[in-house]
């Protein structure tokens, strides 16, 4: 069943094209561009990551702009701008490492929360003066929420998300300090490992990364020096279950040991990594990838594991994965910096691949990146400070995963279906909503909107409010490729038209969404409009502009059924 309602969610992507993901964007005057490059972004390179964070918090849409045939250090495009602060022009500059775009529809909306952050950071945003074309890499939409394993060095986490000004799901810096005990009172993210173990080894979905359907709660966990003789195979368990959802998890040094070499791991490689040497220089490795997005030198570190390499006739799932190495040595020898899906059960790069025009992972699951080396430096500017690079990785990772894109957000439609016409002064309405995306969607709260002289009572679901003009209901969290359908009956005071819709609320991620549904128009009378006695239940519509169903379609008025819908019937 799985596989095909898979087939189907292929075929809707397909068909959307570029609202699951862009390829070539025209971006004009007034259009904000978070520059990337150590000429424009070295001292507030890593506090970029902060603001574009702020700015999805508040239903910003950001694009990643990279250019698809870049050499390593190579340009992402070329255009004139204003610096927002000082005014200063900006003619004819190359780009480079991997700028973020605010469309100019957007940015008066932004820019109060771009001056509100600068006011406390020095992060460069430009206003564009000369139109570009480029090529949108992701489309951010939603802020993360992110968990870190308290794992005995999660104060290496704790670092590079607070200079970078990322916050926890309470909006608040992470501690400045390591417990020793690994109790965090007040912090909810981070996540000691019993809790990610849960409380049976009977079911691998009982932890805290999950709720009580065995649905995501976080979109990333970090886990920066798990020690390989305190893994516990029990929580990688966890985690890999975690990892079927379109999620991230990140580790680094000995954390990647004990994840990569566990019974349970295995999540880029067949067999695990040997660890290796520390690399005096590196290649890098697809730039025009997300992942691999920096400007400058980068600069290894040391540590217990400063470096991976792949026993002897070993190979990755997904040879893609691995975006540094050791200058002048094949994939597998002594690696820095890898990420890739799950057991590569997609190719990181399926465009270059596969050659099917299809961006994404459409299978909807997790990915896993992997850093070399103990603990990089957070110090900027980034040209005086390479060994900064790797939290720039880091941040760069954290904002990649599917579920902050496009791709891994949920895509919910809701559809109220009913009679069109009745004799009986009780009808019963249907409310259907589906969700054909790959992501989750939190906390739904279902309202229906009464017609005055309409009376709510009764539905198939317990309420959570009424009053005379809606009916609510909490329906908890609701996970991909699944569809639902609640009953609502309400009584009609006199003959007359009344009309009825829904509306749908919920949360991706940190970010408050909302979906409604159409518009259903029924008529309270001895006789049915048409004058035939049957309701127009032969097939016709009894009102312009609503189909066959009873239901005129949201935003596709008088053209039928939306594509999401027929693609929901199939279901």
């Amino acid at each position: 069943m799985r596989q095909r309602i898979a087939s189907c969610i292929v075929a809707f992507s397909l068909l959307l094209g570029s609202v699951v993901q862009a390829d070539e964007m025209t971006f004009t005057d007034g259009s904000l561009i978070i520059p990337m490059d150590v000429e424009y972004q070295d001292e507030g390179m890593l506090e970029a990551f902060g603001l574009l964070y702020q700015l999805l918090l508040n239903d910003i849409t950001i694009h990643w702009v990279i250019n698809q045939d870049k050499d390593p250090g190579g340009i992402d495009f070329l255009t004139s701008a204003v610096d927002t602060v000082t005014s200063d022009a900006i003619d004819g500059h190359e780009y480079r490492g991997g700028p973020f775009v605010i469309e100019a529809s957007q940015a008066d909306e932004a820019m109060p929360i771009i001056e509100d952050w600068q006011q406390q950071h020095v992060t460069a945003v430009h206003s564009l003066t000369t139109s570009f074309t480029g090529y949108v890499k992701r489309t951010l939409t939603a802020a993360p929420i992110i968990g870190v394993f308290a794992d005995g060095n999660e104060d290496i986490a704790f670092g590079y998300l607070n200079s970078a000004g990322v916050p926890d799901s309470l909006g608040q810096a992470w501690p400045d300090t390591k417990d020793n005990t690994a109790e965090y009172p007040g912090y909810p993210d981070v996540l000691d490992v019993d809790e990610i173990r849960g409380p049976t080894t009977s079911s691998n979905t009982d932890g805290i990364l999950f709720d009580d359907g065995a649905l995501p709660a976080y979109c990333e966990l970090m886990t920066m020096h798990w020690g390989v003789n305190d893994a516990d195979d029990d929580a990688i368990a966890e985690m890999r279950e975690f990892l079927y959802f379109p999620t991230h998890l990140f580790a680094e040094c000995q954390a990647v040991n004990a994840l990569e070499n566990s019974p349970n791991g295995y999540f880029l490689t067949p067999n695990g990594y040997i660890m290796d040497d520390q690399p005096s220089a590196v290649d890098e490795l697809n730039p025009h990838l997300p992942f691999a997005q920096m400007d400058g030198e980068f600069e290894t570190v040391g540590g217990s594991e400063p470096s991976y390499t792949l026993p002897e006739g070993d190979s990755y799932y997904d040879e893609g994965v691995v975006m540094l190495t050791e200058a002048g040595t094949p994939i597998g020898t002594r690696d820095v910096w890898m990420t890739g899906y799950i057991d590569g059960i997609c190719d990181i790069d399926p465009v270059l691949e596969k050659d099917d025009g299809d961006e994404e992972c459409d299978e909807g699951v997790g990915k896993v990146s992997y850093l070399a080396g103990h603990e990089y430096n957070t110090a900027t500017p980034i040209s005086e400070n390479p060994d900064s690079q790797g939290t720039r990785l880091f941040l760069n990772s954290l904002f990649e995963a599917d579920c902050v894109t496009t791709f891994g957000q949920p895509i919910i439609d809701v559809v109220v279906t009913g009679p069109e016409w009745t004799p009986d002064a009780q009808v019963t309405y249907s409310i259907k909503y589906s969700n054909t995306g790959n992501g989750v969607a939190y906390d739904l709260e279902l309202t229906q909107q009464l017609h005055q002289g309409m009376t709510f009572q009764d539905s198939d679901v317990a309420t959570s409010s009424t009053t005379n003009d809606s009916v609510s209901w909490s329906l908890g969290n609701f996970g991909p490729l699944d569809s639902v359908t609640i009953t609502s009956e309400v009584e009609f005071a006199s003959y007359g038209n009344y009309e009825t819709s829904a509306t749908l609320e919920y949360r991706v991620g940190q970010n408050g969404k909302s979906a409604d549904s159409n518009t259903l128009l029924t008529v309270y009378s001895a006789e049915p409009p048409d004058g035939d006695g049957d309701g127009g239940l032969d097939g016709g519509s009894l009102f312009p502009g609503s189909s066959g169903c009873g239901c005129e379609i949201a935003g596709t008025a008088k053209a039928g059924p939306s594509l999401v819908q027929m693609i929901i019937s199939v279901l």
